[in-house]
């Protein structure tokens, strides 16, 4: 929890186009959070410890790029609140 809130959004849409969180992100890091990081780290000959190193996030985030630019995520406008979402 002690991650800012954008960064546990992003971590979980990093887990889902990696197969490893099949839910909608959410705010909380939750016991089941915490399985599915441990789930990753399994998937990659890892030891399951639920923390991720800087090297496991640097490799996280590169094999999700791709995953999330077939996607097509971008951000647009919210057509009243005047934010992005």
């Amino acid at each position: 929890m002690s991650l800012e809130l954008n960064t546990r959004l992003w971590f979980q849409v990093f887990l889902t186009s990696a197969g490893h969180w099949p839910a909608v992100p959410n705010v909380n890091f939750s016991r089941r959070l915490f399985e599915a990081t441990k789930d990753l780290q399994r998937a990659r000959g890892e030891a399951p410890n639920g923390i991720l190193t800087e090297a496991q996030v640097g490799q996280m985030l590169a094999s999700a790029s791709s995953v999330l630019k077939g996607w097509g995520l971008r951000w647009v406008p919210h057509p009243t609140r005047g934010r992005s979402i």
